[in-house]
């Protein structure tokens, strides 16, 4: 019996040493020719604002984004460098500008640009490095953001946005709020434009459940070429069941010199379309669809 008791305590010692010399059945050999897999998650999306110039002011563009590596800065920054989905609005960053690192260290990130991002003009460099500070201190991370240029913090008297870690500043934001009829009457330049991307995310959340962008935009190019050839007369609301319509009128207009519109006898004189808005977190949105 106590022979028995000695082997088999043996045998638990013998495994416990396996164990060990093995890692716990998990092997440490040399990773060469293995596949390494990152403790980061790859391939996640980030939703956050972006800030761009427009008309001597700044003004934000949601975006959503991927993030390699979690470095969500990096990745904000590479988005202001693409621009903004509307062509009237500025990056910051030009084509030219290399972008060379963006580091985030006590709250504070770290921007550094190659020397070309000096080459703006003086009353648009401002605007161009707020845009930026603007843009990540939207992230949890950032407090603050320095400009560096080529690695270097600029001292120069001139350049006082480039010398200090600056803040967000929110009073050269366009404050303006889109009143129910400004937002159909952007709603409808997109479609005109053919931005059904820009006029889809001017729909309300819960459309979006029951209409896929596809499908939309199919509806949405039937509306353009119905209003080819016609113009904007009015616009105006009314109030209907706890929430707005808007109604808007367009009259036919000749379409001289052009292959873009067929004038034929049976075009109406007259086209009329009218929009159900709702607000959703205090932004007015289209009532797409409405069961």
């Amino acid at each position: 019996m106590k022979r028995l008791f000695i082997i088999i305590l043996l045998l638990l010692v013998l495994s416990i040493v396996f164990l060990i010399m093995s890692g716990n059945g998990i092997s440490y050999n040399d990773s060469e020719g293995l596949t390494v897999i990152s403790p980061y998650s790859k391939g996640t999306t980030q939703y956050t604002r972006l800030y761009f110039i427009y008309d001597g002011q700044l003004i934000s563009e949601n975006r959503t984004f991927n993030v390699e590596k979690l470095e969500t800065e990096l990745a904000a920054v590479t988005e202001l460098k693409k621009g903004s989905k509307i062509e009237s609005y500025q990056t910051p960053i030009s084509g030219d500008v290399d972008i060379l690192s963006v580091k985030t260290s006590d709250r504070i990130c770290y921007v550094n640009l190659s020397k070309e991002f000096l080459e703006a003009r003086d009353e648009t460099l401002y605007l161009n490095v707020m845009s930026i500070v603007n843009t990540l201190t939207e992230l949890d991370p950032v407090d603050s953001v320095q400009i560096l240029i080529d690695g270097k913090r600029m001292d120069d008297i001139e350049m006082a946005a480039l010398s200090i870690p600056l803040s967000r500043n929110t009073s050269i934001v366009q404050a303006k709020e889109l009143t129910h009829k400004d937002i159909v009457k952007k709603f409808l330049e997109y479609v005109t434009l053919g931005r059904y991307d820009l006029a889809y995310d001017m729909i309300d959340s819960e459309s979006k459940q029951y209409v896929n962008f596809d499908d939309f935009r199919e509806s949405m190019l039937l509306i353009r070429n119905d209003i080819k050839g016609y113009t904007q007369r009015y616009i105006f609301a009314k109030r209907e069941k706890g929430q707005y319509l808007i109604q808007v009128k367009y009259v036919l207009r000749e379409f001289a010199n052009t292959e873009d519109f067929i004038l034929d006898s049976e075009s109406p004189l007259e086209l009329t379309f009218s929009w159900p808005v709702i607000k959703e977190n205090g932004v007015w949105k289209i009532l797409y669809y409405n069961n």
